[in-house]
């Protein structure tokens, strides 16, 4: 037997109450998880992750940092913390905490910056896709559950 195929406007048009408002709970559902969601989530850190970019720019700006970048992570002694680019902490501690520690330049500082921002931003896309699929899907298997029952009691009664 085959099953015809219903466009989305012939399958709410056709709609029941109840479907209808799981239709627009789910619209719902996926734009606060898909967009809402990540942006709260995203901005907790943000904050913190710009003022370590900005204060690793200083650092590259300051002669004295060039060696930090430049030479044999091996070679380096880890500098005192300091916000004012002088110590060259943020480009030691971004290369201590690299894959490879090799050598930096700005260009890939903030090309690792804004990769690390995007992988963020996907995380947080996709475990909100997750989420609100969970939600969608648990809501619907819920009201076929209930609309089961509620068809069973009806067929009692009509007997």
């Amino acid at each position: 037997m085959k099953m015809a195929r219903k466009s989305l406007k012939q399958w709410l048009t056709a709609a029941n109450g109840w479907q209808r408002i799981w239709f627009v709970g789910s619209v719902v559902c996926f734009l606060y998880f898909i967009v809402i969601y990540p942006l709260t989530e995203s901005d907790k850190g943000r904050s913190f992750r710009y003022e370590m970019l900005w204060a690793a720019e200083k650092e590259m700006k300051n002669p004295i940092c060039a060696p930090y970048m430049s030479s044999e992570f091996s070679k380096l002694i880890e500098p005192e913390y300091s916000t004012d680019g002088s110590t060259c902490y943020h480009i030691y501690s971004h290369r201590q905490f690299s894959d490879d520690r090799k050598p930096i330049s700005e260009a890939i500082y903030k090309q690792d910056f804004q990769s690390r921002e995007r992988e963020t931003w996907m995380m947080f896309i996709g475990m909100g896709a997750l989420i609100a699929t969970f939600w969608v899907a648990f809501v619907y298997g819920v009201g076929v559950v209930v609309s089961w029952i509620t068809k069973g009691f009806k067929r009692n009664e009509q007997q």
